[in-house]
């Protein structure tokens, strides 16, 4: 099957956008798959064998197809190559976006530049066990996702 074909059923789905090794990060969208929401991320890329230069078309393929999207930020937000794509195309598509940061000190809240980022927009905590629960009754209260 191409790319075409595994991309076709994704309009339920929501993209979940993190960088690299954000363990909390990892850690929420696990309990978002064990609570039954429907997540993609760009790492099953790597596991299929995309070349990286047709990272950005096959990653707004799918976001372009996906219902919501789920940026996880962290510090390491700010250095990470592929989530700087995920988010500029995010944008500037004026797709449905959810912000989740994935570290305590690295909240709009706390880190006031953030602000400028999120916006309008909803966001979440996601830095412990307890904040990730706690968003997911929130998704699920509000029905977000």
């Amino acid at each position: 099957m191409g790319a075409s074909s595994s991309v076709s059923t994704l309009h339920d789905k929501t993209y979940i956008s993190y960088p690299i090794d954000d363990a909390n990060a990892e850690d929420f969208q696990e309990e978002l798959l064990n609570s039954g929401y429907k997540v993609v991320n760009a790492y099953f890329l790597k596991e299929c064998n995309y070349p990286i230069h047709d990272y950005q078309s096959i990653v707004e393929n799918i976001m372009e197809q996906t219902k919501n999207i789920l940026i996880c930020v962290s510090e390491k937000t700010i250095t990470s190559f592929r989530q700087a794509i995920e988010i500029n195309y995010a944008l500037e598509n004026n797709k449905k976006i959810i912000y989740a940061f994935t570290e305590e000190q690295f909240t709009p809240t706390n880190t006031p530049y953030l602000n400028g980022l999120v916006k309008n927009n909803i966001w979440l905590s996601a830095y412990d066990d307890t904040t990730i629960l706690a968003s997911i009754d929130m998704l699920e209260f509000y029905k977000i996702l």
